[in-house]
């Protein structure tokens, strides 16, 4: 009997190879079965294969022997490289949906019950109102639209005490030589 050499793993050709040839064809199984299971009719229904009905049959009822059959060539089945990819391919599109749904879920949590819009995208009146106000050039605390560059309350002329009300709330008063004077 002569001994197969060990396969190098850095070589993948000959790994390829090697499985190709060791791989079990299921049409060949497929056939030998039916020619199997044609010569024996099954009297009756045939159980599943490991089910308590199929283990209290008679060892030589045919009807044993198509249930593993069916259980042996569906296993030969499912392990050929095609139907593993194909599992393998189902498994990671379901964790990609879960993925996506998560994600989705918590958008939705964060934007409350608007789902993608409204929060982070306002519609188009509400971004002309913000783009048409500022605040005022002179207080900066009340708020103008467009074209007015001043509120109200500084557009009207200044008196000798507004004058002096903005002086008190300036900086200029306290640090420019000639207001210290007046403040003394």
């Amino acid at each position: 009997m002569s001994r197969m050499p060990w396969l190098s793993p850095s070589d993948p050709a000959a790994i390829r190879a090697y499985l190709a040839t060791h791989r079990p064809s299921p049409a060949a199984v497929r056939s030998w079965a039916g020619r199997v299971l044609a010569n024996r009719a099954p009297r009756g229904p045939v159980p599943l294969a490991g089910t308590p009905e199929w283990g209290a049959l008679d060892d030589h009822d045919p009807r044993k022997l198509h249930g593993a059959l069916i259980a042996a060539v569906a296993y030969i089945d499912e392990s050929t490289p095609a139907a593993i990819s194909a599992r393998l391919r189902r498994e990671m599109e379901l964790v990609d949906q879960a993925a996506a749904q998560r994600l989705r879920d918590s958008v939705s949590e964060l934007h409350g019950s608007r789902g993608f819009g409204g929060w982070w995208h306002p519609d188009h009146a509400t971004l002309v109102r913000l783009r048409a106000t500022h605040p005022c050039e002179q207080c900066r605390t009340a708020t103008v639209v467009h074209p007015q560059r001043v509120c109200e309350r500084c557009t009207q002329p200044a008196t000798p005490q507004t004058i002096r009300a903005r002086a008190t709330a300036s900086w200029a008063r306290h640090d420019h030589r000639d207001t210290r004077r007046d403040a003394a």
